[in-house]
């Protein structure tokens, strides 16, 4: 069975993605599991970001009129921004879509004919990505059944808390610690279920101690778990590799 991170079902609202309809089937048609880690995340997500679509929507954009694309970008798009890095990337990637869409290159002169044409791909566009995005956070807060089908239980006892603290130590583990309690939500619900769980993401840096993950996890249940004749049975996808068919 799949085990989702965040940043898939971020894929899946936004088609400016390159992974989005990767991410898109695997949400809406295959069966899944997340952690809780990945619902607290998708609400702040959607709510930061609700706020910089509305900022770049509203902006006076007849003000661009003999201006470059460029500008467009360093101009508005960027005017909207906070501090976080993912947000950055992510209205880059945004920006690269509507200038495929729209035929611009960043030296283009706009004219009230391009403005209009970038006005046209801009408010559909984030429409859309905040509706899917809301709707997600929406099934989790508020149908009991959808949360309890998809979200395991993120577990504190003395087996998640020494896997977390494992995990933390390996190379940029403290700085990747909601991506370490992501993982271990999947190994120790995967040893208590006895199931295997495909994490998917297009985090590069889970894909890039993965070998090590797996054997901290291994090492846990050597010494920390009672029943030895069960075991955690994980593996970790980029989603780039996916196959999108069901492996439950």
């Amino acid at each position: 069975m799949y085990f989702l991170d965040t940043c898939i079902f971020i894929h899946a609202t936004n088609k400016s993605t390159e992974w989005f309809n990767k991410a898109h089937k695997v949400v809406f048609k295959e069966e899944w599991l997340t952690s809780k880690v990945v619902v607290e995340e998708l609400e702040e997500i959607h709510k930061r970001r609700k706020l910089i679509y509305s900022n770049l929507i509203s902006i006076d954009y007849e003000k661009l009129e003999g201006k470059k694309t460029e500008d467009f970008y360093n101009k508005c798009i960027k005017s909207t921004l906070g501090s976080n890095k993912n947000d950055e990337r992510h209205l880059l990637e945004l920006y690269h879509y509507i200038l495929k869409e729209t035929e611009l290159n960043e030296t283009t002169i706009l004219n009230e004919e391009r403005i209009k044409n970038i006005q046209d791909t801009v408010y559909p566009l984030l429409r859309v990505i905040k509706v899917r995005c809301g709707n997600i956070v929406s099934s989790f807060n508020k149908d009991p059944l959808y949360y309890a089908k998809h979200v395991v239980p993120e577990v504190w006892n003395t087996s998640g808390k020494y896997l977390r603290n494992q995990l933390y130590r390996i190379y940029g583990g403290t700085q990747n610690k909601e991506d370490l309690r992501i993982v271990t939500d999947a190994a120790l619900y995967s040893h208590d279920k006895n199931i295997s769980l495909d994490i998917v993401t297009s985090d590069g840096y889970l894909v890039s101690v993965a070998i090590n993950i797996k054997k901290t996890i291994k090492d846990m249940e050597l010494h920390h778990i009672k029943n030895k004749q069960i075991h955690s049975e994980i593996d970790i996808l980029h989603i780039k590799n996916m196959t999108t068919e069901s492996n439950t």
